[in-house]
C-alpha cells in the first residue's frame, strides 16, 4: 500500500491539482467515482501491476464510506494522510 501511495504522490508533485489530474485520468467513464476496474487500470498506468482482487483490496483502503467506489474526497483524504504521516 505504501508503494502505491508513493507512486501516486510522486506523479502529483504533492499538489491537489496534480492529484485531481491523476484522479480524472483514472476515472475512465467520467462519473467522478473510481470503481475497481478504474482503479486497477489507473494503477497499471503508473506501473503498478495488480490483480482484480488486489485492486479491490486497495480500493477498500481508499473507500471510506464503504460504497464500493472512491470519490475524489476519499482519494484526497487517504493520500493526504500519507503525506502527513510520511
Amino acid at each position: 500500500m505504501r508503494d502505491i501511495k508513493r507512486k501516486i504522490l510522486t506523479r502529483s508533485a504533492f499538489g491537489i491539482r496534480g492529484l485531481a489530474r491523476i484522479f480524472k485520468a483514472m476515472d475512465e467513464n467520467g462519473n467522478r467515482k473510481l470503481e475497481c476496474d478504474d482503479f486497477r487500470w489507473g494503477l497499471m498506468d503508473y506501473g503498478v501491476s495488480v490483480s482484480k482482487e488486489e485492486a479491490a483490496e486497495i480500493l477498500g483502503h481508499f473507500d471510506k464510506n464503504g460504497d464500493g467506489r472512491v470519490d475524489f474526497d476519499e482519494f484526497l483524504v487517504t493520500l493526504r494522510v500519507s503525506i502527513i504521516t510520511h
